[in-house]
């Protein structure tokens, strides 16, 4: 008598799981903005700014703290910006892990944020802003490593 066993092998190849918006990971448990949150110090930050008013450019070198919301994992706080001692508040693309938008407004008296937008790759920030002052407008490129 001939006895045959079978045993059946599955093999998963891949999986994906759609997390909710601001959330990553295999678990969906990391928040999207916990990447860009930590201190830029002075040493590791360039500030390169051009003035249209005059066609000048100046580079400046300050400390930026950021800050991953806890009450939305798609919002980020930074303190000092521009290094003016002011708070601007920046929200996450929704199509990318790594993108920013910087929200308007005011950022010390008589400066006004116009726009901005950003990125963060292996510890590096990179983003560019306008602001717009008595004098005119001024736009800066500022890279800046934890």
């Amino acid at each position: 008598m001939l006895l045959v066993t079978l045993a059946a092998v599955t093999t998963i190849s891949s999986c994906t799981k759609t997390c909710d918006t601001g959330f990553s990971g295999s678990d969906c448990k990391t928040q999207w903005n916990t990447s860009f949150a930590g201190t830029y110090p002075s040493s590791g930050l360039t500030d390169n700014t051009h003035y249209a008013s005059d066609n000048s450019d100046s580079v400046y070198h300050y400390t930026l703290v950021v800050a991953a919301s806890v009450s939305s994992p798609t919002a980020l706080t930074f303190t000092n910006f521009g290094g003016f001692g002011g708070t601007v508040t920046a929200s996450g693309a929704a199509t990318s892990a790594t993108d920013f938008t910087l929200t308007p407004g005011s950022i010390a008296t008589g400066l006004t944020l116009t726009s901005g937008s950003g990125s963060i790759a292996n510890n590096t920030l990179t983003f560019t802003y306008v602001t717009t002052d008595a004098a005119g407008a001024a736009t800066s490129h500022v890279v800046a490593t934890r």
